[in-house]
């Protein structure tokens, strides 16, 4: 009962704060209801656990409830990235193994306190990929992308796509770094543990896949391989877009000036470009 117990205050966690306050102060079920993102983000949460689960009971690794609760506690953990762990996930199958790295990328809500890329853009970005795949079939069609009934405009789109191709390109340039390092080490990582250990940096999961899971440790990585984490956990913690903008030069000339009466006035909150994050469920 304590493991389910804290599979359900992870998966609660998961969701994105001012819906909580809203659905357990405000009482706003409908609301609630109409959150493509929290469905979405159930619908990911019990998919991934019934693929664990059923991979464990096939597998012979735990049956019955057991294959149930570790099944469903590991996925949670992962996909919220809580980071717990009752077993080492590392001596699974392929399907489970898999399921866990996909719930890596996919994260929890935005809003909440998990890391990784976050359900809301996901579901932004295959909205984008049907209207796009549409409007080519009828070019003349006006097709907004919307998400729970509110229209995503262009300069969200494109923070949203350049947040999952930075996140990607990051991933892959750690990937190739820790696998370099593997390679100049004669017991070094396979290439799907360095993916792993990218993914569950990157992501602030924790435990990765290998000897890098639950029951093992990321002690035996050479220096370069420690140095190559922990930037990707402070890059995923810390989120890439912030940190890439602090790294140009221009951000820092453009701080030196003055700024203008005109742009510091048009604005309640000093920015001529300020949309709050709640109205895109784009935060975190």
């Amino acid at each position: 009962m304590t493991q389910w117990g804290l599979c359900g205050l992870m998966a609660v966690a998961g969701v994105n704060l001012l819906r909580l306050y809203r659905l357990a102060v405000l009482r706003q079920v409908r609301a609630a209801a109409r959150d493509e993102e929290l469905k979405l983000y159930a619908v990911l949460l019990v998919v991934g656990s019934g693929v664990v689960t059923a991979e464990l009971w096939a597998a012979g690794d735990a049956g019955g409830a057991g294959a149930l609760r570790h099944g469903a506690f590991q996925a949670v953990s992962v996909m919220t990235t809580t980071g717990f762990a009752t077993v080492d996930w590392a001596a699974w199958g392929t399907a489970a193994t898999l399921t866990l790295l996909a719930l890596m990328f996919a994260g929890a809500c935005a809003g909440s306190a998990s890391g990784s890329v976050k359900v809301v853009r996901h579901l932004v970005i295959f909205r984008f990929a049907r209207r796009e795949l549409e409007q080519a079939v009828h070019p003349d069609a006006v097709l907004p992308v919307r998400v729970s009934g509110r229209v995503i405009g262009g300069q969200v789109l494109r923070s949203v796509l350049l947040y999952a191709l930075l996140y990607l390109l990051v991933l892959a340039v750690g990937t190739f770094g820790l696998a370099l390092d593997a390679g100049a080490d004669a017991g070094g990582a396979g290439v799907f543990t360095t993916l792993g250990a990218a993914a569950a940096c990157l992501g602030n999961v924790g435990p990765a896949f290998g000897e890098l899971g639950p029951a093992g440790s990321y002690a035996p990585l050479g220096g370069a391989s420690k140095v190559i984490l922990g930037a990707l956990m402070l890059l995923g913690r810390i989120k890439i877009v912030p940190l890439a903008v602090l790294l140009r030069r221009g951000y820092w000339r453009a701080q030196a000036r003055p700024a203008h009466p005109a742009l510091t006035s048009s604005s309640p909150h000093g920015s001529v470009n300020w949309i709050p994050d709640h109205a895109c469920g784009c935060a975190g």
